[in-house]
């Protein structure tokens, strides 16, 4: 199915299988801002959301798909803006208790109340894929100019440098 992807989910009242393919706009993603960051353009999810009949914490229900978008973050070493690409793929089990046990293969979600939150699952995603100090290239300094490298015949200047 494309169209529109829920914000949440009522695992409780959900069909055994959906599929979304969405673009979805920053403004659906506002804990982004709150992390200063955002996204250029909209970003491209699809999503793919199985539910057993018999849900447990033993047999949960599980989402996959991916996530494509361009971020924009702040440089922590320039604080100029910098782009990042996300391309993403994830791989939820979505679990009623955080006592429960998945395998490692998978990213435990919890719900709120039988109830999975899409939008919140999707930014927690994009923020995980993120450097934790998003910067530019080496050559990228505080304040934006490099400092001066000396001469450019190699010498040093200074006091110690006597000839």
């Amino acid at each position: 199915m494309t169209g529109s992807l829920p914000s949440w989910v009522d695992l409780n009242r959900a069909p055994a299988r959906s599929d979304w393919t969405d673009a979805v706009p920053g403004e659906r993603l506002p804990r982004l801002a709150e992390a200063g960051v955002s996204l250029a353009g909209a970003a491209r999810v699809e999503l793919q959301l199985r539910v057993p009949e018999f849900r447990s914490d033993h047999v949960p229900a599980t989402a996959s798909g991916r996530i494509v978008a361009q971020v924009q973050a702040e440089c922590q070493r320039c604080l100029a803006p910098l782009a990042q690409a996300v391309d993403e793929a994830f791989d939820w089990v979505l679990l009623d208790t955080d006592s429960a046990e998945g395998d490692d293969s998978t990213e435990p979600v919890l719900l709120q109340d039988g109830r999975f939150e899409v939008m919140d699952a999707i930014t927690d995603q994009i923020l995980l894929a993120l450097p934790a100090y998003p910067r530019h290239a080496d050559d990228c300094v505080a304040g934006g100019t490099l400092p001066n490298p000396g001469p450019s015949d190699g010498t040093i200047d200074g006091p110690d440098n006597e000839t």
